[in-house]
């Protein structure tokens, strides 16, 4: 009989081939070594967040994760007490990235991101982030 470890080894890698895929078809990824983009891809948690629901905000402090949209959208709203009217508001799409300076200075987001439809992103621990930085030149670009 095999071992549960065998049995799962090749969903796992097609799961894992799948994401590279997807990454490889937007920038920055579509630039980076292979190995930095599998090193990527094999950190990544899928997360779903439904419309209308906040993704992230400055009131969650320091960013915990570094999010990829994989499907949906992600608008960024004005900070709140930001008082200007014709404001275009920043939606993201497949492939984009949000979090990237507030990991990188280590403070919380200026706005909120909120799922502007039902929305799919993916997810890479803070930690990984930063090891990424340093594996990739073009990533840290």
């Amino acid at each position: 009989m095999p071992s549960p470890v065998v049995e799962n080894a090749q969903p796992a890698e097609s799961l894992l081939g799948a994401s590279i895929a997807f990454l490889k078809r937007y920038p920055p990824f579509d630039e980076m070594d292979d190995s930095a983009v599998r090193f990527l891809a094999g950190h990544l948690n899928l997360a779903y967040y439904p419309m209308g629901s906040v993704i992230l905000s400055p009131k969650s402090g320091l960013p915990q994760h570094f999010y990829i949209v994989q499907r949906g959208l992600v608008q960024l709203l004005p900070a709140e007490g930001y008082h200007v009217s014709n404001v275009d508001v920043v939606t993201l799409g497949p492939g984009e990235c949000f979090s990237v300076y507030a990991l990188m200075e280590k403070r919380a987001v200026g706005s909120p991101y909120t799922a502007a439809a039902d929305t799919f992103c993916y997810q890479i621990p803070a930690d990984i982030f930063a090891e990424l930085l340093h594996l990739s030149p073009r990533f840290l670009e």
